[in-house]
């Protein structure tokens, strides 16, 4: 038996677990079903591509069954900003490029599934809060899921990283969400307990989100956790003053410093538990972020990440030179489908001057797809989304790190459905944890 059969094995119990003692909730189900998709892919042929239609289905029908637009009123406009954007996401590919109608629902689901989930959301709020808390409950339990499968694919397969397993939801090629998600279910953690951590098992759950990104063999997590970490603790949650404050201060290096030497593109030595070499890490995170360079020799231009956010940016400014193309993108069967073949994948990047496809960020992809008036409504889209927030500070922390990915990482925030949903739970939970003025309302700790 496989490492991947042992692994998604352990994954596919969890998932009956849950199925059966939530068999109740239709939207428990939702959401279970959405923390498992990876492992279910695993098992069934085109099992993605069945989940987006299953996914899809249930949601509807729950959005149908409790009459949702009844009792969500002051989310108008995020409403018309969605269905402008949704609009335009399915007449330009079907009418304009003339894709797969298979394949661009199949995309367009990845932000439809989240968008219904967070009407739901703000539904069972309204309705009465105690629904909110007993998802908030699930939800718990699933990322605590999230951070045990991720620990024994650390046991069982050592320092053999496969990016695409990502707890029981990954399992496509590439793994960015094993940065996303880390930095998500922080997000989760501080509204959570407004960073009041005081127990053990707090801290163990903390840095086993770590360990998630370190097991998908991710390195951009193990600089932004820590930021992140100290972002949401100091100027969200105002803990400046705490008595703690000092152990919070601790802890953010020290993960950090675990994070560089368990993960071996870190260290000189490339393996696990290599040696701690600072000067080493802000090197290879320079050329990988912003294209290698020869020694002695400077830097001219960016060809990394970087790179993938110059190219989108000098393409909007020309509005002199706009094409149909520029406005309108080539289709998402362009942007989203890739060749098996190493240099025809690879070729996709270098049409843009980067050094691979895997330096296409977020925003440069979804300019492929619909072009740069679908940027634009998307961005108005999730504007619209983050004003809900009424805390200013945590708006400004979510909507950056959000933009953040978008702009220079893969969007898995944005585009994976469960990564995606949790921060649209994030959002409308924040609205019962803090006041506008940041206070602190309920103590609920993970």
């Amino acid at each position: 038996m496989s490492v991947f059969t042992l692994y998604y094995l352990v994954a596919t119990i969890f998932m009956l677990v849950f199925l059966w003692n939530y068999r109740q909730n239709l939207f428990a189900l939702l959401l279970i079903l959405l923390a498992f998709s990876g492992t279910i892919a695993y098992w069934i042929p085109r099992g993605t591509q069945m989940m987006n239609i299953v996914t899809v289905l249930l949601s509807t029908y729950l959005l149908v069954q409790n009459k949702v637009w009844r009792v969500i009123p002051n989310v108008r406009y995020l409403i018309l900003s969605f269905l402008v954007f949704s609009l335009y996401f399915v007449c330009d590919n079907l009418l304009v490029h003339n894709d797969s109608i298979l394949f661009v629902f199949s995309q367009y689901s990845k932000y439809y599934v989240p968008f219904m989930s967070l009407l739901l959301f703000i539904y069972y709020a309204r309705k009465d809060v105690i629904y909110l808390r007993y998802f908030n409950k699930l939800i718990g339990m699933i990322l605590l899921i999230q951070v045990c499968v991720s620990a024994y694919k650390f046991i069982l397969m050592g320092g053999h990283f496969w990016e695409g397993m990502v707890g029981t939801f990954g399992g496509v090629r590439g793994g960015g969400a094993g940065t996303s998600f880390p930095l998500v279910t922080l997000c989760w953690v501080a509204i959570n307990s407004n960073m009041d951590i005081r127990n053990w098992k707090s801290w163990l759950f903390i840095a086993g989100l770590l360990l998630v990104g370190i097991a998908a063999g991710k390195r951009a997590v193990i600089l932004l956790f820590p930021i992140l970490f100290m972002v949401l603790s100091v100027y969200v949650c105002k803990k400046r003053y705490s008595n703690r404050v000092w152990i919070i201060v601790a802890a953010a290096p020290l993960l950090f410093y675990f994070g560089v030497r368990l993960t071996p593109t870190f260290n000189p030595e490339n393996k696990v538990w290599g040696s701690f070499d600072l000067e080493y890490m802000m090197n290879y995170t320079e050329n990988y972020a912003m294209g290698e360079v020869e020694e002695g020799e400077e830097r001219e231009y960016y060809t990394g990440r970087v790179g993938s956010a110059l190219a989108f940016w000098n393409i909007f400014k020309a509005i002199e030179s706009y094409t149909s193309q520029t406005l309108l993108g080539e289709g998402v069967e362009r942007a989203y489908t890739s060749s098996e073949d190493r240099e025809a994948y690879d070729q996709y990047g270098k049409e843009f001057g980067l050094n691979h496809r895997g330096d296409v960020t977020g925003i440069l992809i979804l300019y492929l797809a619909i072009g740069v008036l679908g940027v634009l409504m998307f961005i108005v889209y999730y504007w619209f989304l983050f004003r809900m927030v009424r805390y200013k500070r945590l708006k400004l922390v979510l909507f950056a790190l959000v933009m953040f990915d978008f702009i220079f990482y893969n969007s898995t925030m944005i585009r994976d459905p469960f990564v995606s949903t949790l921060m649209m739970f994030v959002i409308v939970y924040s609205l019962v944890q803090y006041s506008a003025k940041g206070k602190y309302l309920m103590i609920n700790q993970p």
